[in-house]
This record gives C-alpha cells, structure tokens and sequence, in this order.
C-alpha cells in the first residue's frame, strides 16, 4: 500500500508572515464547516476557545486533531527585566529634614512644654511630649538619620551663680557626661537664671553667645520622646586643675578634653566672631606689632582659691612681663584683668606697648565684674567671650590660675599658643631659682 502523506497542522502564529496564508476548516460542534483565513481567525471572537480542526486527507476521510486553544494578546509586551549586579547607592544621612518637611512639622522645646506630662524624680523633670503623627512616613523610615534616632533631650539649667567660664567649665562637663556618638541624646544649655549674668525677660544667656550643643552635632530635637532638665551640679571635668592652688597647673589630659569638646561642641555667634576679628585685624596684627603676647591677671576675689595669684605686686609683674617679651622676641602684649588699678598701672607703665581691650570692669574694690551688679550681664558675658577669643590668637600666653585662663587653651588657634604658655608664678620661680 501506498503510504499516505500526512499534512502536518502548524500553529498560526507561525503563519503569520507566510506569503501565502493557508486556509484551513474550523467548525465548532453544530456548525457547518466554514474556511477563515489566519487574519480573520484573529478577529473572530472567541478564537481563544479550544477548537476542532478538520483536515481532509486524499482518502477522503476526516481526521479529527484536538488542538490547544489559541491565544492572542492585544496587549504591548513588556520589556525584559534587566537585574544589575551593581552596588546600589544608599541615601546619605541627613542630619536636618527638609525645608518643605520643617515648615509643616516644625516642633521645638518650647513647643512641646504645654503637652507634658510631669514627673517627679531626685533633682530631674522628666516630660513625655506627644510624637508627630505627621512624621510617622513609612517611605522616610528607610532613611536614618539623627532626627530619627534623637531620643532624649537633655538640658542643663545652671544654678551655678559664679564667672561666666567658671559656668562654661561646668557645661562642658554636662556636655561630656550626656553626649552619646549614636545620636540619640540631644544636649542643650539654659543659662536663663544667672543671677550673676542677669538679661531681659529671662533670656538664656547661652543662646546670646553660642550655638547650642545639639545644633552643632547636626541633630533635632523635634522627634525626641523625653524632656530632661536637671539644675543638680554636674561636675568639673578639670577638677581645678589650673584654676585653683589645690588643682595646680592645667593637667595635659584636661587640656586635650577641653580642646576636643570646644572643636566638637562649641560655637560662638557670628556677632561675637565678628566683634573679635574686628580687634585682631585693628590692634593684634598690625604692622609695628606682628608678634603679640597674651596675658591674662585674675585677682580681686581670687586669693580664697588661689595665693600664687597675689605672690606677687604692680611693679615686679611689669618687670615679670618685659624681661619675657625681651627674650622671646614679643614685640607687644595683650592685657586681660579684672583688676582696675593694675590695667591702669600697666597702661601707664608699658605705654603702647601694652594692647588692652575696652571691657568693664567693676569701681569697687576686691569686686569682679560679674559680681557688680551696676555691669550689665550681657555685656559683661560679651566682653570676657571677646577678649578670650583675642588671646586665644595670640602667638605666647601668660596667665594666673583660672577658668578664663583655661578657655584661652581650649579655644587657642593652634599649638603655638599652648607651647609658649606660662604661668606667672612659674616665671617668679625662674627668676628667683634660675
């Protein structure tokens, strides 16, 4: 027998692009047998629906071929997906949330202090503001931030009615003990109780001078849950070294602690910065006197805290200072005391030699000026910030026994200063033993 040729049935997908398109017989159970073209096979509704293909073979015999339903999409395929084995970039950490974000949620101590819930504990408030519901974004919690991650507010309220650095000494320590690297602790400063350094309507003093603590390490405190205001002594870091008899010279490990927590910490205002470059440029760093010595004289009320302050009188200072200029090779020095009567003997003593900064000073004997309640506090506060900020650039430094002593090294420009740094009582006991 001879064997019959069997025509294989191809998908019409395949067909498409044929030259001639082939018709085939489609019939439904029912129906009679039509022929469609591939083309209206397309547009046919229901084409999707499983088919019967009749094939007719030379024989003459029909031969049934289930076929699985054909399926055409109008939709626009889509692009393969590409997968990058790239490193994707990660937002950076933002310190401050958005302008747009902070025109809406704008929250601060201030702010949060008529929604608290108050609790009494040893010498500590503790306030519970209500969170922003505003700032609860699912998408903006992927990114961390110290905005985020700010917990607690810490805030020191000073009691402490002494010298401005002796305050600013005590803050530093407040600063050292609470400040966690992680962020989630945020420092401030109330100064707004002074009675030594009193202002208008109670205003913190601290905000006048500087930055506050958590400003400058780039967080906010407007997610913060905790309010902690303490007004307990926190400590001296310094343990009086190189502010009173019993603590000595200045410990070189104080002194690097004091150095890294002003560089980290501390920012004075523009308008004190400013106040003090206009001094330097006019009168530190002119022509006639371009190597300057810084020399800084605590008395008045000092002799409770330190006798070597007062070892020595007017006239063997003057000479104390003009034999150190002649063999450093200082052309000038900068004056910085509280005692009146010896600006007053150096001025006429030294001549121009002698650079002095116009601060007040109090008219009552043994007084010093934040004690003078006739002074008003701020400018007392501005003209000592000033004229520690003028020391602090000189190229040498000679000082008694205080905390103003200790802000000149903390704040000083760079080591030169440090190094050539001398105590009075030290030059004494050169001259008398060397």
């Amino acid at each position: 027998m001879q064997k019959q040729e069997r025509r294989e049935w191809r998908h019409p997908k395949k067909e498409i692009n044929s030259e001639h398109q082939q018709t085939q017989d489609i019939t439904n159970e029912g129906c009679d047998i039509r022929k469609y073209s591939i083309s209206e096979l397309k547009s046919r509704p229901g084409g999707g629906d499983e088919t019967t293909l009749k094939v007719e073979e030379p024989g003459g015999k029909l031969e049934k071929k289930r076929q699985p339903p054909v399926e055409f999409s109008t939709k626009k395929r889509q692009p393969p997906v590409e997968f990058s084995t790239k490193k994707r970039n990660m937002p950076h950490l933002r310190w401050e949330s958005n302008r747009d974000n902070q025109e809406g949620n704008r929250d601060s101590i201030t702010s949060t202090t008529t929604h608290k819930k108050q609790r009494k504990t040893t010498g500590t408030t503790v306030m519970s503001p209500t969170r922003i519901s505003s700032m609860q974004d699912p998408k903006k919690k992927l990114c961390a931030s110290y905005e985020e991650q700010t917990e607690e507010i810490h805030i020191w309220r000073s009691c402490h009615h002494h010298g401005l650095f002796s305050n600013f000494t005590l803050a530093l320590t407040f600063i050292k003990e609470h400040f966690r690297d992680d962020g989630r602790v945020a420092v401030a400063i109330d100064w707004s109780n002074l009675k030594t350094y009193p202002t208008p309507n109670n205003t913190n003093l601290w905000n006048m001078l500087f930055m506050q603590p958590f400003t400058t390490s780039g967080q906010s405190v407007r997610l913060a849950r905790n309010l902690l205001i303490s007004s307990e002594f926190p400590g001296d870091f310094t343990h009086s070294s190189g502010v009173s008899d019993r603590g000595g010279d200045i410990n070189p490990k104080v002194l690097l602690q004091g150095r890294n927590l002003v560089l980290q910490h501390i920012r004075v205002r523009p308008h004190i910065q400013e106040k003090a470059l206009k001094f330097i440029r006019g009168k530190l760093r002119r022509g006639m006197f371009p190597k300057i010595l810084a020399v800084h004289i605590r008395r008045t009320d000092k002799h409770t805290e330190s006798r070597l302050n007062f070892m020595l009188q007017y006239l063997d200072i003057y000479y104390m200072i003009q034999n150190h200029l002649r063999k450093n090779g200082y052309d000038a020095f900068f004056l910085c005391t509280d005692d009146r009567k010896l600006k007053s003997f150096m001025v006429a003593k030294a001549g121009k030699t002698c650079i002095i900064y116009n601060s007040r000073l109090s008219q009552l004997d043994h007084v010093p000026p934040h004690f003078d309640e006739n002074i008003d506090g701020y400018s007392k506060a501005e003209d000592v910030l000033v004229e520690v900020l003028c020391m602090a650039s000189c190229s040498g430094f000679v000082s008694t026994l205080s905390n103003v002593a200790n802000a000149v090294l903390f704040f000083a420009n760079d080591q030169n200063l440090i190094k050539n740094h001398v105590y009075l009582h030290n030059l004494a006991a050169r001259s008398l033993y060397g």
